[in-house]
């Protein structure tokens, strides 16, 4: 029913409906003249929109431009492809839109090459028609890219107008299928808000600077009229030695299936499983790799790209609560090791064992490409479904060795524990318990200098060794002598 039904028609809300999920909204009604955009003529960022008519999903896109500006310069360019209904009228009649026309029906790669080779922006952002940003969303794909030098590639998270996770980056197996991490999940759980080096992300809202564009040939032409176009560039930007990551902070709403629909038997969607052959043809050796298919390990090793790509290794670390490296000394180290084992190349999953998602440190730790979980359910989910592939847990301080050493041990018995002492705590309990006895076994006679022992029987007794005449032992009052 998904391939056949596309969202918002009869048959799939009824569909919906009996999933008990509810119909799937469709676009309000809006204004369907043009709308106005304040752009840059001298842009840092370019905003391509390939358009094939349907006007009412384009007029809603650029308006979430506009409601949503960015703060550096952009443009926004919108490349009809010889749309059936009056679209490219309606562009050229927006107040700073560019309209770029094609002069026959080229298909999406054909129109974003067409756009991309007219923009005058550092970074291209290819954003598909039927897509609406969300606050703050094209400032972080921005941001996200100018962290690093060697980010060639940044995907928006996806999230369908219900709310529902779309895809938090995506998944490659071996035989070039494809796995939308994270579909029809709470967009908001931790395990999907990790800035995270992944196979590809949806050529639905896609970052890439211009000139490595330009660099890999643009979107190959191959894979026209569409389909596997977006994962062919994941791949050709990581050939050249850059990274490819998802930026959980761009939210972008997806009405999938607008532009091709969902069946795979007919129209451009059939170029999914043809496509996908030309691209396991050209990847071959990339693609052996990569893992073979969709499982409870697997998908938590694919998820996230190590320097081995899915054969990276994966890291626990677990402390009594998060890191807050602005307010103790322990926070900072431990702050400190978390980045040591990213810049070492790890995966790493972090349990705060306090269950407290505090911010802005969980935020501070996701950006590094740390996953928290800090909910004993999802903590008992990873380790159950990872054990196999945890090569090394570092357990901080004793309550946390308490909690997860035996289930460790059991669960994941090849895993190599480090048990983290922070401190040598062992003087700590010892003078605790001192001072707890002090405090409730008192000597019979307190003028004497008292140091405390014990009997055989394990009594607490005090000696006297100061009088001239000897040692000698006085019971403590609370027990046998």
């Amino acid at each position: 029913m998904e391939r056949a039904a596309p969202r918002g028609t009869v048959r799939r809300d009824l569909y919906e409906r009996a999933l008990g999920r509810g119909p799937t909204p469709v676009p309000a009604a809006a204004p369907l003249g043009p709308v106005a955009l304040r752009t840059s003529t001298s842009p840092l960022l370019s905003i391509v929109v390939p358009v094939h008519g349907k006007w009412d999903y384009t007029r809603a896109c650029l308006a979430s431009i506009a409601a949503h500006r960015p703060a550096v310069p952009f443009e926004v360019l919108v490349v009809d492809d010889a749309s059936p209904d009056r679209t490219a009228e309606l562009v050229a009649a927006s107040p700073g839109v560019r309209l770029v026309r094609t002069e026959r029906n080229v298909g999406f790669i054909g129109a974003c090459n067409l756009g991309a080779s007219q923009a005058r922006g550092a970074y291209l952002l290819f954003l598909n028609n039927d897509t609406e940003v969300q606050p703050g969303a094209l400032d972080a794909l921005v941001d996200a890219a100018d962290s690093d030098d060697r980010i060639g590639l940044v995907g928006a998270m996806l999230v369908y107008p219900d709310g529902r996770l779309q895809e938090s980056g995506g998944i490659i197996w071996a035989d070039g299928s494809g796995w939308n991490y994270g579909r029809d999940r709470d967009a908001h759980a931790p395990d999907f808000q990790v800035r995270r080096d992944v196979d590809y992300c949806s050529g639905a809202a896609i970052l890439i600077r211009r000139e490595l564009f330009e660099t890999v040939g643009g979107f190959d032409q191959r894979y026209a009229p569409a389909y596997y176009e977006d994962t062919d560039l994941a791949f050709a930007v990581r050939a050249t030695g850059h990274r490819t990551i998802v930026e959980p902070r761009a939210v972008v709403v997806h009405h999938e299936g607008v532009s091709h629909g969902t069946d795979v038997t007919g129209g451009v969607k059939r170029f999914q499983d043809v496509n996908r052959a030309q691209f396991v043809d050209k990847w071959a050796s990339s693609l052996a790799e990569h893992l073979p298919a969709a499982s409870e390990l697997n998908v938590w090793l694919a998820r996230q790209r190590g320097p081995a790509g899915h054969r990276g290794g994966l890291v626990l670390v677990a402390d009594h609560q998060m890191p807050m490296p602005d307010r103790d000394s322990g926070s900072m180290r431990m702050h400190r090791l978390l980045l040591a084992l990213v810049e070492l190349g790890q995966r790493v999953v972090f349990f705060p064992c306090n269950g407290a998602l505090l911010q802005p440190y969980s935020g501070d730790l996701q950006h590094h490409g740390i996953t928290v979980i800090a909910d004993a359910a999802g903590q008992d989910t990873f380790l159950r479904e990872a054990r196999a592939a945890l090569h090394l847990a570092v357990l901080s301080r004793p309550q946390v060795g308490w909690k997860l050493l035996e289930e460790l041990r059991m669960l994941a018995p090849r895993c190599l524990i480090s048990y983290d002492t922070v401190d040598v705590h062992f003087l700590r309990l010892q003078r605790q318990a001192e001072l707890a006895a002090a405090a409730t076994r008192r000597p019979m006679c307190l003028s004497w200098p008292m140091t405390p022992s014990k009997c055989m029987a394990g009594w607490l007794i005090w000696r006297r060794c100061t009088s001239g005449t000897g040692c000698r032992w006085r019971r403590c009052g609370m027990g046998p002598g």
